[in-house]
């Protein structure tokens, strides 16, 4: 072994591999890993971000005539890597296998404070006898966190052979900074925000209105929105004193596009309908996404350009069937947008994909597609584009991890593998970059629907305060209550897939009650209240299949009662009725499907897809709470009768969610009375309306004995935070 005079010391979560020494620790305990799988680890870690390809594996660690050994060599060193790490092929945290190709090591690692910027890949097994292969550079992945910079040493005699041993340099990039810009607590939840090109200024609006914030000495001052402006978007124009921005300007009016002075507010109107507008690098068009004028609901199913005054507007992508888009991106040189195409699926789950579009030829290419996209989306100068995804593993799935893959001017499509730049807590919503790339300002969600219950007032029928009933930090949403009125069923993502949760409502924890690698959803009681049926999907396509399944009420064993492809949800009526209907999704279409639990499913039939949707306790009609083109409404359905009939509800719209009270006398119903805030609204079936509750509210869950509401309501903070050196 020669002698090792400097060392380095690589960390990555609880581990850190000694390169001089020779060991792997794990929190200062050393691990046993035999020597050629601490090789592989180390070659591994000195490319963290990159495939290192199994032929440079074999070219770097293995001698040349024990080629023939090679795979089953590398196999088993990679195995027992693996064990040491307790890491899984199938989920992995630290060495991902990319097929076909080699391996790659995911995990951020970091220096160890003192350690030399020098590891030893020093052994008695000889590693190469190529020197001239030795002093060839690695091509690292785009600011990679390590560069390695290979030069042969001069080696010791070994026994009776000679040995030459490889040494590796490593040189850090400069560390990942990150800041705080805003601290806006959840009554003042961020809304939008971007960062200018020169990087000075951040433009961000909440409820109480928009600011700009200077990044480096954190002075603020307000731009004066219209009374009632909701805004929704703002992007800059590259002369850093303009803004395009989006928004409603008046409640009840669709989304309109302006262009705004950074010196004092004042507003030009574009374009009505734009949404999620962002400005070109050169400032001379604006890309933007419309609803489908065809469609009845309110979906972002088109994107458009335009000249940067307004003019020449034309849409240049379509959807097709239910997919709808998120975030829009300029390439650098404005020859191409990139975009995020949504395709939702079964139990909230979804399939995205970015895309790029030539804005000269509209010809779409999927760059990635991924079920734990994000809708933070960016493109930065130097041709990556930056984007977010969930976290895979549990418990922190509502975490974020941003990446970058590198671009083609040319073709638009990815040349490179995706490189991970960053972990974030919170749903990440925004990305956006400077002109010079240097700084990105990443708008963090950290609100979570939970559940509270509320209790009616004795003789009044008004709510008391809301008590929060859920007390952990992840998805919580209510379904259904115990027959009882003492529980309540409710989704939680808290084990990393999504389960179902029983808790008592005078208990500060829950229960579980269904749950597996699979994701669980919708539960619903019964008609006679003995079970809870509920929902098992393995697939996120619209197309794959669904299990509905009954389980008691007090816990046992689960039974099948049907299968069937793209169910979303299901609900039933109340004995004496044994009416039950799923609502399921294919292919676009929307089919509602009656069944009994004892006999049977029934003849389907097709129904309008709407925002929220209900079935009365008699089973006699269905609520559907719709978006005509014009306005929210709320319709009921006479399945036996085949009959329709509006419900006007005078000074209200937005509705988004519906549920049926006991008695069917009146529906539970949330509707928007601003971009941030809702109001939960007891409706009767004439449409006299009384606000209950106000707050971000998605819906409630009435009890079976009418007392109380199961409330999902969403709590946290949104803010920005700037990264620097990424």
């Amino acid at each position: 072994m020669p002698e090792v005079s400097q060392s380095r010391v690589i960390r990555f979560g609880q581990f850190e591999l000694d390169a001089q020494a020779g060991e792997l620790r794990k929190n200062g305990v050393r691990l046993r890993l035999q020597q050629q799988p601490f090789q592989v680890l180390a070659e591994l870690l000195a490319n963290a971000g990159r495939i290192v390809t199994r032929e440079e594996l074999q070219r770097k660690l293995w001698p040349a005539d024990t080629f023939v050994d090679f795979d089953v060599g590398l196999n088993t060193a990679i195995r027992k890597i693996r064990q040491t790490l307790d890491d899984d092929a199938d989920r992995p945290r630290y060495i991902e296998t990319v097929a076909k190709r080699g391996y790659r090591f995911i995990a951020p690692v970091s220096p160890v404070n003192g350690s030399t910027p020098i590891i030893a890949a020093a052994s008695s097994v000889p590693l190469s006898t190529d020197t001239t292969a030795a002093i060839e550079p690695a091509s690292p992945p785009p600011r990679s966190h390590f560069r390695w910079l290979a030069v042969a040493l001069i080696g010791a005699v070994v026994g009776a052979g000679g040995t030459l041993a490889i040494w590796k340099y490593i040189s850090r990039s400069p560390e990942l900074r990150e800041r705080r810009l805003t601290a806006n607590s959840g009554e003042a939840a961020l809304k939008a925000a971007a960062i200018s090109p020169d990087g000075k200024l951040l433009a961000y609006a909440d409820a109480t209105g928009m600011y700009l914030r200077h990044a480096d000495t954190g002075e603020i001052r307000s731009l004066p929105l219209p009374a009632g402006f909701d805004l929704g978007s703002v992007s800059w124009f590259p002369d850093n004193s303009h803004l395009a921005i989006t928004g409603v300007a008046v409640p009840g009016a669709k989304p309109s596009l302006w262009q705004m002075s950074s010196m004092n507010g004042g507003l030009k109107w574009l374009i009505d309908g734009g949404q999620s507008a962002v400005v070109s690098p050169d400032g001379t068009a604006i890309a933007f996404v419309m609803d489908d004028a065809e469609k009845k609901d309110s979906r972002r199913r088109e994107i458009w350009i335009m000249q940067s005054a307004g003019t020449d507007a034309r849409r240049i992508v379509q959807a097709a069937g239910d997919d709808w888009f998120g975030p829009i991106v300029w390439s650098p040189d404005g020859q191409y947008v990139a975009y995020l195409r949504v395709r939702e699926g079964p139990g909230y789950s979804a399939q995205s994909s970015i895309e790029t579009v030539a804005v000269a030829d509209g010809h779409p290419r999927v760059l990635l597609s991924s079920s734990l996209m994000r809708e933070g989306l960016s493109w930065s100068p130097d041709g990556r584009i930056l984007y977010s995804t969930a976290k895979e593993e549990a418990p922190n799935a509502e975490d974020s991890v941003i990446w970058s893959v590198v671009v083609d001017p040319v073709s638009g499509k990815a040349k490179s593998e995706p490189v991970r730049i960053a972990r974030q807590a919170g749903w990440i919503s925004k990305l956006s970059i400077t002109a010079d790339g240097k700084r990105l300002a990443v708008l963090r969600n950290n609100t979570l629907p939970q559940v509270f219950v509320a209790e009616y007032e004795a003789g009044t029928r008004r709510l008391k305060v809301p008590r929060r009933l859920t007390l952990d930090d992840s998805v919580n949403c209510p379904f259904a209550w115990t027959p009882d009125s003492k529980a309540v069923f409710f989704l939680s993502t808290r084990n990393g897939m999504q389960s179902i949760f029983k808790q008592a409502i005078n208990q500060p924890t829950a229960e579980l009650f269904a749950g597996g690698r699979d994701q669980h959803f919708g539960p619903r009681l019964s008609p006679d209240g003995s079970e809870i049926f509920y929902l098992v999907a393995s697939g996120t396509d619209s197309n794959s299949p669904v299990m509905a399944m009954r389980m008691p009420v007090g816990g046992g064993p689960s039974r099948l009662l049907f299968k069937e492809p793209g169910i979303v949800d299901l609900q039933c009526a109340r004995a004496p009725s044994r009416l039950c209907l799923a609502l399921a999704i294919r292919s676009g279409e929307t089919f509602y499907y009656p069944f009994d639990p004892a006999t049977g499913r029934g003849k389907e039939f097709h129904a309008p897809l709407a925002d929220g949707w209900g079935l009365s306790p008699d089973g006699s009609q269905i609520a559907f709470v719709e978006f005509n083109g014009k306005e929210d409404r709320i319709r009921l359905f006479s399945p036996p009768t085949n009959e329709w009939r509006d419900v006007p509800v005078n000074g209200w719209s937005g509705f988004k969610s519906l549920d049926w009270s006991p008695d069917g006398k009146t529906m539970i119903v949330a509707a928007s009375k601003s971009r941030d805030t809702s109001a939960l609204l007891e409706i009767d079936t004439e449409g006299n309306a009384r606000e209950l509750l106000e707050g971000q509210i998605e819906w409630a869950i009435p009890s079976p004995d009418g007392r109380y509401l199961a409330v999902n309501e969403l709590v946290g903070t949104n803010n920005v935070w700037l990264l620097e050196n990424f």
